[in-house]
């Protein structure tokens, strides 16, 4: 059935007859790569960050933790919930609550807060890590979603190497807390791209229970 522009989705929400969709891949790619920077920036960090706060090291790897428990035990839970809600306002909340997390570790002024944004960070890093294929999938037509398919999971690497080079240099010239600038960053970029020039549609991937 033809949406509100005229243009005909099958199944999935896919496509029918239009133009791929480039800046919603993009976004996807972009929100890979913001994820896995984010679990990896502040390796090189947790030194400073120990020294700063005057606490133990073997403390600081909470740091490291709290972000990466939420983002793995939450992917399975973030996936049943994404099957009931429209996909746009579900990319935007994960971009907002993602980038927003990011702001407030730069101003943490305890290591226990600092480690609660990051479990926040998790959170949205897990609705983030699911939404990136399935972003993708939607935006072109079927015989193109595994090209589409691999931008984020190119771009997820690179924001995993990234995440030291970046951070070592950030740490050096600039101290521990600039490590989340990137991830801001490429956060906002991500939103700009959704808002702008993204057609992400806007109804969920599953029909509710009861009809057909």
């Amino acid at each position: 059935m033809p949406d509100r522009e005229g243009v005909g989705r099958g199944p999935g929400h896919g496509p029918v007859g239009a133009r791929d969709d480039r800046a919603a891949v993009a976004v996807a790619g972009l929100l890979s790569f913001a994820a896995m920077l984010d679990m990896n920036v502040v390796n090189l960090a947790l030194p400073a960050v120990a020294g700063s706060f005057a606490v133990d090291p073997r403390a600081a790897q909470w740091v490291v933790l709290g972000y990466a428990v939420p983002a793995v035990a939450l992917l399975l839970p973030a996936g049943r919930w994404l099957d009931g809600v429209p996909l746009r306002p579900a990319v935007l909340l994960g971009v907002t609550g993602f980038g927003l997390a990011n702001v407030l570790a730069v101003l943490a002024p305890t290591l226990p807060a600092l480690v609660g944004l990051r479990f926040l960070q998790g959170c949205a890093g897990a609705v983030v890590m699911v939404l990136m294929p399935v972003l993708a999938a939607v935006a072109v037509a079927p015989q193109r979603r595994g090209r589409a398919m691999a931008v984020p999971a190119t771009a997820g690497p690179i924001g995993g190497v990234a995440g030291p080079a970046l951070g070592g240099p950030l740490i050096d010239l600039v101290g521990w807390r600039s490590v989340f600038v990137p991830v801001v960053l490429v956060c906002v970029l991500a939103g700009w791209l959704l808002l702008r020039h993204a057609r992400v549609p806007g109804g969920r991937l599953t029909r509710p229970a009861g009809r057909r």
